[in-house]
């Protein structure tokens, strides 16, 4: 439980320190998403019901300068077992030149939380480059990430990957991202690959439609996770005067690994609450979310994928 208050605590902090600026910005808005899960394992496996929280948002202090900062907190309570919780906060600090060609960096944290083994932290940073024209926009970025207990000496993680999206009509947009994590040194090396699309649109009165489809791979044993969702939302304020949107995600997980396999079967709630001037947007706890808007390892955005 300390994990989950220490989690909720530095993404108040957080929050409370871009405060000022944001009201200084010439333009600031983003999106708040609760949600609940409900998973069904497959060969009696059990249940496991999840409780999320995620939020992201943009500041533009001006026509040049931009500061993304999202994050996202998940408790799982898995049926006769302890809860996990897992949870990341991070930041992206760009400046788009009139050309287009951006360049900036970010910082995340992502936290782990299991009862049995203890606390798992990594933050990544690094530097990303891209380049912004109209509906469409491209991202590379490369970094390192540093964990807590710390790897053995002399291993290093390094991220390095892409994404892209554009914007087909005024009503959907398409998007996804390629990316891999290097664990390297002494011994073996790991490598943790992602590849994710996605999709969205709005069909009018207050409907639209989502999709997304996220395939990680680790090689050191072969091990492959495949989730795709889909679901449907609609906005609230087409009958009421709440200023948020509803939306429902059916979506599957399929574990492939050298000892079986292992399906898990999602239904996922959502209550998304605009922030700002930004319009509801695609719930940020789906599938398309996650691989449209990835974080800068292969691991936490596998698992923001699969939650």
């Amino acid at each position: 439980m300390n994990r989950q208050i220490d989690t909720a605590f530095m993404a108040a902090i957080a929050a409370a320190a871009f405060l000022p600026a944001a009201g200084q910005a010439q333009q600031a808005g983003g999106a708040v998403t609760l949600g609940y899960g409900h998973t069904d394992l497959s060969d009696g496996g059990g249940d496991l019901s999840s409780f999320t929280l995620d939020a992201a948002g943009n500041i533009a202090f001006n026509k040049n300068v931009n500061l993304g900062l999202y994050g996202s907190f998940v408790n799982a309570d898995p049926d006769g077992a302890d809860d996990i919780t897992v949870g990341d906060v991070g930041a992206k600090l760009v400046y788009q030149f009139s050309s287009g060609v951006i360049v900036g960096g970010y910082l995340d944290h992502a936290t782990l939380d299991l009862d049995d083994i203890g606390d798992l932290d990594a933050t990544s940073f690094g530097g990303v480059t891209g380049y912004v024209a109209g509906d469409f926009g491209a991202e590379v970025f490369v970094g390192a990430t540093e964990t807590s207990p710390d790897l053995p000496s002399g291993v290093d993680w390094v991220d390095f990957g892409a994404n892209v999206r554009y914007k087909v009509s005024p009503t959907a947009r398409i998007g996804g991202h390629l990316m891999r994590s290097d664990i390297s040194g002494s011994g073996e090396d790991v490598e943790i690959d992602t590849v994710g699309i996605g999709g969205d649109v709005a069909f009018g009165a207050g409907w639209a439609a989502f999709g997304g489809l996220n395939h990680s791979s680790v090689d050191l044993d072969d091990t492959d996770l495949t989730t795709f969702g889909i679901g449907v939302s609609y906005d609230l304020r087409h009958m009421t005067a709440i200023p948020g949107a509803v939306s429902v995600e059916l979506a599957r997980s399929h574990l492939d690994t050298s000892v079986g396999d292992a399906d898990a079967d999602t239904i996922r709630l959502g209550l998304t609450f605009p922030l700002g001037g930004q319009e509801n947007s695609t719930p940020l706890n789906s599938v398309d979310r996650a691989v449209i808007a990835p974080r800068h390892n292969s691991l936490t955005t596998l698992l923001n994928a699969a939650f």
